[in-house]
């Protein structure tokens, strides 16, 4: 076999191997999609969207914030992030945007409604991966590893935050 043919060969397999990572990094890492539901009456005139992905870490958070909202005067609607594009943003004192990176990248639905926000004061940004650190640059946010011990700090600041935009 002549040194061409084994470099081509070479690099068919490292192609291919390649391939086969950026598949199963996909299937392994992509979040599920979130649950779309509603707590307390739409007439509240607080109202709060969380747009999620569907991980534990993720739900857990979301069953945190909601189960201390209840019972305020707060409307909620949880929906996934990739129905982001059909949020009228004028309907929400409070947007929580909880997202993961991709590829390094933030998910393509929360960085395109972030990105067109034309009230970013509204919005609170947690985004997860797995270094724990990657951020959008130029928006107030959280980063996190989306470890479950940090569920309770996470639901601290994301009340904060909440009680800040619904004064």
């Amino acid at each position: 076999m002549t040194t061409i043919k084994k470099t081509g060969i070479g690099i068919l397999v490292v192609f291919t191997l390649l391939i086969l990572f950026a598949f199963w990094y996909k299937w392994q890492y992509s979040m599920d999609k979130a649950e779309s539901f509603e707590v307390n009456s739409s007439e509240l005139p607080n109202k709060v969207l969380i747009a999620s992905q569907g991980s534990d870490f993720k739900m857990n958070l979301v069953s945190s914030i909601i189960d201390n909202l209840r019972d305020k005067e707060v409307y909620l609607k949880v929906i996934d992030v990739t129905d982001l594009k059909n949020v009228d943003e004028d309907s929400w004192n409070a947007i929580v945007i909880i997202h993961t990176w991709e590829y390094n990248q933030p998910q393509k639905d929360a960085s395109k409604f972030i990105d067109g926000a034309e009230e970013p004061e509204k919005l609170i940004i947690i985004g997860t991966s797995g270094s724990g650190d990657l951020r959008i640059k130029g928006i107030d946010g959280m980063s996190s590893a989306s470890m479950m011990r940090d569920v309770d700090s996470t639901t601290e600041y994301v009340l904060s935050k909440i009680e800040e935009k619904l004064e």
